[in-house]
């Protein structure tokens, strides 16, 4: 039992490890941050925006964290808050053309990672499949905390 955990553990810190590395990679040539790839992804996947609380939840980020990187990626251009009133914390993010852009061309990317990480489609669908068993039991768990023995 404990052998499966250090394995399984292992294995999904060293994906998680690859992945922000080539986040980093990708978006360097943006001049921004890895984690910026996630929240363009996420963004670009949301036709009427998100505010940062949403944007947050669907990247597993704090708000201060996708705070930051908003601020960074409206400074490059590549986002816009649609605004109604003063309060811009409530105002949902949007891609602007550009951030369209860095968007397609960062799934386009993946979409390749994807493909060079070794799974035919009907593997990758399993696994997938099993990933998000394995993620929302897991959240329940660290919610809920262990079921007792």
């Amino acid at each position: 039992m404990v052998q499966r955990y250090g394995r399984f553990s292992a294995a999904v810190s060293k994906i998680s490890y690859c992945i922000q590395k080539i986040e980093s990679e990708v978006m360097a040539k943006q001049g921004l941050a890895g984690s910026c790839a996630q929240y363009l992804a996420a963004l670009g996947l949301s036709e009427e925006g998100m505010t940062v609380s949403a944007l947050g939840k669907s990247c597993m980020k704090d708000k201060a964290a996708v705070s930051r990187a908003v601020a960074k990626l409206e400074e490059k251009g590549l986002v816009q808050r649609n605004c109604t009133g003063n309060n811009i914390y409530r105002a949902p993010i949007v891609l602007t053309e550009k951030g369209r852009e860095v968007s397609r061309y960062v799934a386009e990317r993946a979409s390749e990672v994807v493909e060079i990480a070794g799974l035919g489609e009907a593997d990758r669908e399993s696994f997938y499949i099993a990933l998000n068993t394995i993620a929302e039991n897991l959240s329940k768990m660290s919610e809920g905390g262990l079921p007792e023995q």
